[in-house]
């Protein structure tokens, strides 16, 4: 019984060891890529050592884009009557 168990017990560990090195060298192709992204919208990558860090700037902007848009929705008055108007 002990044999099955320490048998068991190394096929697992090899089991998740591959499955940790597959796990790692998807880590390092996808922050490659958010590197390379945010080299292209942002800049030196050098400056930071997160480079996550381009999701929040992304986020912000969004926000930030957003608000402007509503802005110009409150302030948009029409100058001319729409024709169509009665008929929406």
């Amino acid at each position: 019984m002990s044999h099955n168990f320490v048998m068991s017990t190394k096929l697992f560990l090899q089991y998740v060891d591959g499955n940790l090195k597959k796990l790692r060298g998807d880590e390092d192709r996808v922050i490659t890529r958010v590197k390379e992204i945010k080299e292209y919208f942002h800049g030196d990558v050098s400056k930071e050592d997160n480079p996550l860090r381009i999701f929040v700037i992304v986020r912000d902007f969004m926000g930030m884009l957003d608000n402007v848009c509503k802005e110009l929705r409150r302030s948009k008055t029409p100058r001319t009557p729409n024709p169509l108007a009665p008929f929406r």
